[in-house]
């Protein structure tokens, strides 16, 4: 058996480097959008029957139609919607993977939000429809890269031997984020493509600093004699750019459901293996139906929870792994409602920065870029593994805090990893616990 055949690993590497590659912690921030432009709404319509296979055909080997044509009678239905209630596309495309036409529209200034999407919902021409939501970034061998000792400090001789087992190799990962820089030394092999889902923005440069700050995380290459290593450094990075950095100074970031929904349709298609949403907001229709499109198609997502409020979502959909920040030395063992939430002590992680370079940053945003680099990891020795069964056992492990030993009993099928034995689960424990004072 190859040392790669060893799950338990995987899932004890998520506890061990999450709790380990920290110093003390730096708060959250949280963006708190200014009221803006009137509201806008989403409306999806089913396609008409006439519709020509060359038009849904956007995913093509060459490109990514930033928006689809719908069919003649699916638009000539548009516009009998659009005329009827007094609204005004401003974009709009096809969710493939919905079959659906959804559209995003300006609302007549003396009209009520809740009572025109009840009317739409009310007619039969309309699929769905609902409000535009807002979603915020929560910002916060031996390797010859200069900065590997004060990136994971005690958990690097960890990293190491998990770098012997596997390093994220034919994972292809989505960044649903700001844009990045793709020429930071760290990062220029490790882009796969680049997409833009913000409207009227596909030629604007953007090399936001949480976009990038994610993707060093997850993929900053190793043995280039440079700054970082990634915790999964031969993964693919695919940015898909949706949300607008709030200030030139600042990780902070925005998005909303229309930006957000495209990216995930647009990974769906093109089966990406795991999507990484370091962003969050309220529950949202639309973007939920596409969070479970994906899942069922068997990707994996992972999304940050900042802990508390309204602002919680995606990352409390079922089957997405929430990933929340929080102080303390280890997890605790409170009960949970949520099945799914990774609960990882609050960090200081240092990663790749726009112009080149470096920056230390805390947040469940890097916590759920840390987790979505162990999940990659997972996925190149364990690929059959269900994603239930991944999550449900990253989930405990981390939760409960427990060795390897001790989490994997009432799994029969699963075994302790000869890695977690040498490098012994508890001392490393106790080391976090004395540098935590």
């Amino acid at each position: 058996m190859s040392p790669r055949s060893h799950p338990t690993l995987f899932y004890a590497a998520l506890l061990l480097v999450c709790c380990l590659c920290a110093c003390q912690g730096l708060p959250e921030q949280v963006s708190h959008p200014s009221p803006g432009p009137a509201p806008r709404i989403l409306v999806t319509v089913t396609l008409g029957e006439a519709h020509e296979a060359a038009l849904l055909d956007a995913f093509n080997s060459s490109s990514y139609r930033g928006r689809y044509d719908a069919p003649l009678s699916t638009r000539q239905q548009l516009q009998r919607l659009a005329r009827d209630y007094r609204i005004t596309e401003r974009a709009g495309w096809v969710i493939e993977s919905l079959g659906v036409y959804c559209g995003l529209y300006n609302m007549p200034p003396d009209e009520d939000v809740q009572a025109l999407i009840d009317r739409l919902n009310a007619d039969p021409r309309v699929e769905s429809a609902q409000r535009l939501e807002r979603y915020s970034t929560r910002a916060g061998p031996k390797y010859n890269d200069p900065y590997f000792a004060l990136q994971y400090g005690n958990a690097q001789d960890f990293v190491l031997g998990l770098h012997q087992r596997a390093t994220g190799l034919g994972v292809n990962v989505a960044i649903i984020d700001t844009g990045l820089d793709a020429r930071h030394p760290e990062l220029r092999h490790q882009i796969a493509s680049e997409e833009v889902f913000l409207v009227g923005e596909a030629s604007t440069p953007d090399p936001g600093i949480h976009g990038t700050a994610v993707a060093g995380v997850i993929a900053a290459r190793a043995n280039n004699k440079l700054g970082i290593v990634g915790l999964a450094p031969d993964a693919r990075i695919h940015s898909l750019r949706a949300c607008h950095q709030l200030d030139s100074h600042s990780s902070l970031a925005e998005c909303d459901s229309f930006t957000v929904a495209r990216a995930i349709d647009f990974a769906i298609n093109r089966q990406l293996d795991i999507i990484n949403l370091s962003l969050s907001g309220p529950p949202d229709p639309l973007v939920a139906r596409l969070v479970a499109a994906a899942l069922v198609r068997g990707q994996l997502i992972t999304a940050a929870d900042p802990g508390q409020g309204h602002q919680r979502y995606p990352a409390l959909l079922p089957g997405v792994i929430a990933v929340r920040e929080e102080s303390g030395e280890y997890i605790d063992n409170a009960p949970e409602k949520e099945t799914l939430v990774v609960r990882a002590p609050l960090t200081e992680v240092l990663s790749t920065g726009p112009g080149g370079g470096y920056d230390y940053y805390s947040g469940s945003s890097m916590a759920t870029a840390l987790v979505t680099a162990l999940t990659a990891l997972s996925l190149e020795s364990e690929g059959r593994l269900s994603a239930a069964h991944r999550t449900d056992w990253l989930n405990r492990m981390l939760r409960q805090g427990l060795r390897p030993e001790v989490a994997k009993q009432g799994d029969p099928d699963t075994t302790t990893s000869d890695l977690t034995e040498h490098l012994e689960p508890d001392r490393w424990f106790a080391r976090q616990a004395s540098h935590a004072h």
